[in-house]
């Protein structure tokens, strides 16, 4: 980061905010000079809140004296306590060294205009790409800004950084592909001042404090920043570079949440990361990822950094001595797959040629929408909902998964729905804790039983109905627990 480049807004922190003079300046504009040193070249790109040019700095010595510079437009010029807060706020980004952040050099105003200098990068900002990938991207791809992304944002909620605006128009790619965060708590201050004079939600979206489509609901409601705000919008630019779309179609999160939209799962997630995913998506907060860390290692490859060399060459080394020993039968016995290859042999001789791979498909993805749609509805502890969706007669998840199990002619198929099988059992893992947590045990019970009605191998399962038998009376008159064999409930 450039030390020659300091805050240079007189004063301290409850300093006055720049006078607003009663002649105004010409509006920015290629060719005019600030504070006699920087040349605006080029407008790069405008948005709500500010303009961004393309500038000469004469006083930089550098091969490349040009940086960006920001101007902030009436917004700030309207709320100056807005302005103070700024100015503590890039103070505090100076702060920040981190290759996924950009960098914030400067602070100043020359006359009524405000602005700042940060590093110039040559790129395009992610929105404007995502507008040429519509379909989204190949997870490779998308892995890459998605932990970008993650990484700036855990740097700087342990620095006690909020960003309060995170959004695709605010992350660039660089032409070296890396990925660049920007505008950091500019959003946060003028929201931060509106509050404090009691400006309503309306307003502030009006005059771009917050932008609807990945502000979390809490932001909506006035609540005091928090950084599950950031990973709430993470989630959503996350969804939205795996798709193309928007998680909500565009819809406000409290928008999302009174009518009960739950986002559909992309193509090609585990169920891992769709479950990660989900998370981070969370209407209510306590219910969010508490970290952007916490969410790469659940979403993204099984092990991270430098964590992972040791482990992949541990792992060769098993395999290599699973296999010397005989031992392959054994790691192919895992309960999952033992779940899956009992699943095939059961319906083996099963299928219909005439069903055709288009309607298999939607099958299958209605069961996967189901799922998602009973997990979405665990969260918000509506568990009735969340049974329907799992197992309430036909469309349900239950229903596609054991229709296509008997209608595919072809193993592929029956083996993807064996698998939507394995996550329904596992869906019910979340609401039988819950509501073991609740002290509802015969809730809990009846959903336990009718997830290892599923899947009888499921260890999370088993281990809470070991844990409720001990609390439950006469668990055998429960109807779903009837069809369990009896060496489970003993």
């Amino acid at each position: 980061m450039d030390t020659t480049y300091g805050v240079t807004l007189q004063g301290d922190d409850t300093a006055e905010a720049p006078p607003v003079y009663s002649k105004p300046q010409p509006a920015p504009a290629p060719g005019m000079v600030l504070r006699g040193r920087f040349v605006l070249e080029q407008m790069l790109g405008s948005g709500g809140m500010s303009k961004v040019f393309l500038a000469l700095d004469r006083e930089l010595e550098d091969s490349n004296p040009y940086v960006a510079i920001k101007v902030l437009g009436d917004t700030f010029k309207d709320h100056p306590q807005a302005l103070t807060s700024l100015r503590r706020e890039v103070n505090n980004s100076r702060q920040l060294n981190h290759p996924n952040i950009v960098g914030v050099y400067h602070f100043d105003r020359d006359g009524d205009i405000v602005f700042m200098v940060m590093e110039y990068m040559r790129g395009q900002p992610l929105d404007e790409f995502l507008r040429k990938h519509p379909e989204g991207l190949p997870w490779d791809e998308a892995w890459h800004i998605i932990h970008g992304c993650g990484e700036a944002l855990g740097y700087m909620h342990q620095h006690g950084v909020i960003h309060s605006d995170f959004k695709p128009g605010n992350v660039f790619l660089t032409e070296n592909n890396e990925i660049k965060v920007l505008d950091l708590g500019i959003a946060r201050t003028l929201d931060e001042t509106l509050a404090t004079q009691n400006t309503t939600r309306f307003e502030a979206e009006a005059l771009m404090a917050l932008t609807p489509q990945y502000a979390s609901c809490e932001m909506f409601e006035g609540q005091p920043p928090d950084r599950r705000d950031d990973i709430y919008a993470l989630g959503c630019v996350a969804y939205q570079l795996l798709t193309g779309r928007h998680p909500f179609d565009g819809a406000r999160a409290i928008d999302a949440r009174s009518n009960g939209l739950v986002p559909m799962r992309p193509a090609g997630l585990r169920n891992r990361q769709w479950q990660a995913l989900l998370q981070t998506l969370a209407h209510r907060r306590r219910e969010r990822t508490t970290t952007a860390a916490g969410f790469l290692d659940a979403f993204g490859p099984v092990l991270r950094g430098k964590n992972a060399a040791p482990w992949i060459a541990v792992s060769v080394l098993m395999l290599v001595v699973v296999l010397a020993t005989g031992g392959w039968q054994m790691y192919r016995g895992s309960p999952e797959q033992r779940f899956i290859d009992e699943l095939l042999v059961q319906y083996r001789d099963l299928g219909n040629s005439g069903t055709g791979d288009q309607q298999l498909g939607l099958w299958l993805e209605q069961g996967a929408q189901n799922v998602a749609l009973a997990t979405a509805a665990y969260a918000s502890e509506e568990f009735d909902r969340g049974n329907y969706f799992l197992h309430g007669g036909t469309s349900s998840a239950h229903w596609v998964y054991d229709l296509v199990l008997r209608q595919a002619p072809d193993e592929a198929s029956k083996r993807e729905a064996a698998q939507g099988m394995l996550e329904l059992a596992a869906a019910y893992e979340f609401p039988v804790q819950r509501l073991l947590e609740l002290e509802r045990e015969r809730e809990a019970l009846e959903l336990a039983c009718r997830g290892l009605s599923v899947n009888k191998h499921n260890r999370g399962l088993r281990e809470l109905l070991s844990t409720l038998l001990d609390r439950v009376a006469n668990p055998g008159n429960l109807s779903a627990c009837k069809a369990l064999p009896g060496n489970l409930l003993r």
